[in-house]
């Protein structure tokens, strides 16, 4: 199931300085949580964090330094090539998709608007 994870990463320090701010799942403050699914088993869920207003999927992804990402565009038009040197493999085969709450999102990770609690999580596999 996608909200089963395999490993937790603490919470790094954030790419303004500042460590971004860990929240456990029951704590009642607006917060997001990032997963990554590299196929294969290989699984990376990042501590939950708190959420602000205006905050996109690529503000989140952005939050982690430990987490390395390529992109082609900017703003509606971006989209990722690349997590940790795992690159898109081609129409065909396998590619990076985003989902938010288990919905596969519809535009580019670059304006999807976070409402708190949502769950980002990344696969690398074929579009579904």
């Amino acid at each position: 199931m996608w909200w089963q994870f395999t490993h937790q990463q603490p919470a790094p320090q954030a790419k303004s300085g500042k460590l971004p701010t860990p929240i456990a799942k029951n704590d009642p403050r607006p917060k997001v949580i990032l997963t990554v699914d590299y196929g294969g088993g290989r699984r990376t869920a990042f501590a939950p964090i708190e959420w602000h207003d205006g905050m996109t999927v690529a503000d989140l992804m952005a939050t982690w330094t430990n987490i390395a990402i390529k992109q082609k565009g900017s703003g509606e038009s971006a989209f990722v090539t690349a997590i940790d040197d795992v690159e898109n493999q081609g129409a065909d085969s396998n590619n990076w998709i985003y989902s938010v709450n288990g919905q596969v999102a519809d535009r580019s990770f670059a304006v999807y608007k976070l409402k708190p609690d949502d769950h980002v999580l990344w696969t690398f596999g074929p579009r579904q």
